[in-house]
């Protein structure tokens, strides 16, 4: 295949050693699940803000 930008021919994968390629162990961990609260606050000039603060959920 001829890459646009290039012009060059891309090389492609052999099929032979993609099939050799390692297997994982373990499947891969899936990322926390993150929840977004908001919790007010006061800064230092006294103003009340809302501070975004992460919370691991269910």
């Amino acid at each position: 295949m001829t890459s646009i930008l290039t012009g060059a021919r891309q090389r492609r994968a052999d099929p032979a050693v993609e099939a050799t390629a390692p297997v994982p162990r373990r499947p891969l961990e899936q990322p926390r699940r993150l929840r977004m609260t908001w919790e007010p606050v006061l800064d230092e000039n006294g103003t009340r803000r809302l501070r975004a603060r992460w919370h691991a959920g269910c």
